[in-house]
């Protein structure tokens, strides 16, 4: 009777540990099966956004197929890499740079300019729309820019920490001065350089700038008496005629007369007639 109480005490006591192992085991599916459902809903919930974001794609750009998909991956990546609150914000900025390219942006370089523009959002309170019509402004005025934007945006970050520039004056003047600079030969880096040089000699914003080096587009070119005075008191006689033909291009001219007066005295240089070649903002 002792031997058998003692069996039936163990048997007791194992079938209880076996029902503890079964609730255990129970309450650990279940867990599990909780969280593969999360999973599995998170995982959904990733699909539908990226679903959403080719939507947006093709809703906005009109396209279809590869291309949509292409673009989808870059806007996924730049989420990724923890740019825009959201995939949809990504995706429309993204957006924003292959409009702006008319849809010839290697897929690297839209990655890098759409990341660079939202370094430049947060930095600067640049509104990414207004970045990407103004890049693609200098896109269309300067091959250096077509081929990687992302240089050109370096340049404005510059532009933006080194001089304290305005951010909505360096967009308009993006914006309105590219093609005149393009125009009279300048490359985009000699375009950011004037404007760099001239805020650290104290102009105002880059708009002051710009107009100052269109004005001297103008009268270098005007053949008049003003001019062709100011040039021969610089020692550069004919130099508006070498620019009318051809043989030197707007952006020379301006390096040639800007070297002529560095080397004379500040007080000298109004008297030389640089009013009559870059108006009176200089």
């Amino acid at each position: 009777k002792e031997v058998s109480g003692k069996l039936g005490g163990l048997t007791s006591k194992a079938g209880a540990a076996a029902a503890g192992v079964a609730a255990i085991g129970a309450a650990g599916a279940v867990a599990g099966i909780a969280a593969v459902g999360a999973a599995a809903f998170k995982v959904g919930g990733h699909i539908a956004e990226a679903d959403q974001a080719l939507n947006m794609l093709q809703g906005q750009l009109g396209i279809t197929g590869d291309h949509a998909e292409d673009l989808g991956k870059v806007a996924e990546d730049v989420f990724k890499n923890n740019w825009g609150g959201s995939r949809a914000d990504a995706t429309a900025a993204v957006s924003e740079f292959e409009q702006a390219w008319n849809f010839k942006a290697d897929l690297d370089v839209l990655q890098q300019m759409t990341e660079q523009a939202f370094a430049l959002e947060q930095a600067f309170e640049f509104p990414i729309e207004e970045q990407a019509k103004a890049i693609g402004i200098m896109g269309a005025a300067f091959d250096d820019v077509a081929a990687d934007g992302t240089a050109a945006m370096d340049q404005i970050t510059r532009l933006l920490q080194n001089n304290n520039a305005n951010a909505d004056d360096v967009l308009e003047t993006m914006g309105e001065y590219s093609p005149l600079f393009a125009e009279l030969g300048a490359s985009s880096g000699q375009f950011f350089g004037i404007l760099q040089s001239g805020l650290q000699a104290g102009a105002r914003d880059t708009d002051f700038i710009a107009d100052m080096f269109k004005e001297f587009g103008i009268r270098i070119t005007d053949d008049s008496k003003a001019t062709n005075e100011a040039l021969q008191n610089l020692g550069l006689a004919g130099l508006g005629d070498q620019v009318r033909s051809g043989m030197v291009s707007g952006i020379e001219a301006f390096e040639i007369v800007n070297s002529k007066l560095n080397e004379m005295d500040p007080g000298m240089r109004a008297a030389a007639g640089a009013v009559d070649l870059f108006g009176t903002k200089f």
